[in-house]
């Protein structure tokens, strides 16, 4: 390949990526003006995660964003939608002044990553906004967001989080009276209802004794000096100032990556196996990587155990 075949190629993969977070496409013009047109808003870094970040780098997220589009438009037929990604307050508000003249009534929210803020611009027009979590994704900020939201008594903002699609589908289906001359506040209520009437009731609360013994507050103090602080952020490992009085050390990725490198691998299949025996449900979680997750336990133990003496127990 050339500078000139290379630069062309580059020209058009930036055009791309600056498309795919773009605020989407306006609804069909002549569309009926009696269904309800909803903007779905994926909040998010990027399609493909660029660093670390909750999930993970390289994270692709574009099957899930697929998989809402082609749901919500089967299964919600008497609504329309359009879709949108951004990273931010910036592009939120590209997305507010271009829904200006669209007739939007309302904003389905996916945190997809967790510090994004857009749900918070979106709320600010007064339309109704539905708020979704993506699972260990955007959980993080969906939790914080929607705490402030309930702080501030947001009269707007409905919410819904689950690992059932089934319950997403129902809570737009919340927008529907909205439409048909029903209030903002009337479809607060309807999601704050479906989703206390679709949280499974608690079962069994029974509990085994499990009696707690305290220390004395000096005990307390002499056992906190005595132990120490295992702090895992970048590559830097050493000594550190001491937090309330408990030595800290930074160990570094490596020497994690290294640890469980190392673990015996036979010895993290038993601890995968008593795992797995002990366990009401294993579900959703494959052998390799229970015995991979057992093998990082094993190195961590072995972290532990070199960077010095622990208190007994």
């Amino acid at each position: 390949m050339n500078r000139r075949h290379f630069l062309a190629k580059s020209t058009v993969a930036g055009a791309a990526a600056l498309s795919a977070l773009s605020p989407g496409r306006l609804f069909a013009a002549g569309s009926a003006s009696d269904q309800p047109r909803l903007r779905i808003v994926h909040s998010l870094h990027a399609p493909q995660q660029p660093g670390p970040d909750w999930p993970n780098k390289g994270f692709d997220f574009q099957p899930f964003m697929d998989r809402v589009a082609r749901e919500l438009a089967q299964r919600c037929p008497g609504f329309q939608f359009a879709t949108s990604l951004a990273t931010g307050e910036a592009q939120a508000k590209q997305i507010v002044e271009q829904d200006g003249a669209s007739g939007v009534d309302g904003y389905v929210v996916f945190q997809l990553n967790c510090w994004n803020r857009v749900v918070q611009t979106l709320a600010a027009t007064g339309k109704p906004v539905l708020y979704v979590d993506f699972q260990y994704g955007g959980s993080g900020g969906f939790l914080v967001y929607t705490a402030a939201f309930l702080r501030a008594k947001a009269p707007n903002v409905g919410f819904v989080a689950s690992s059932n699609f089934d319950d997403v589908v129902a809570a737009v289906q919340c927008f529907a009276p909205v439409k048909k001359g029903g209030s903002v506040a009337d479809f607060v209520a309807a999601t704050k209802k479906l989703r206390t009437e679709r949280t499974p009731r608690s079962g069994d609360l029974a509990c085994h004794a499990d009696p707690l013994r305290t220390l004395a507050p000096q005990d307390c103090l002499q056992r906190m000096k005595a132990s120490r602080i295992l702090a895992v952020r970048d590559q830097n490992s050493g000594p550190a100032d001491p937090v309330l009085g408990i030595p800290l050390d930074f160990v570094s990725f490596a020497e994690v990556n290294q640890a469980w490198e190392k673990a015996d691998r036979d010895a993290a299949r038993e601890v995968a196996d008593r795992w797995q025996k002990d366990a009401t449900l294993v579900e959703g979680v494959s052998r390799e990587t229970l015995d991979s997750s057992a093998a990082f336990y094993l190195g961590m133990k072995e972290v532990l155990k070199k960077r010095g003496p622990m208190p007994s127990r």
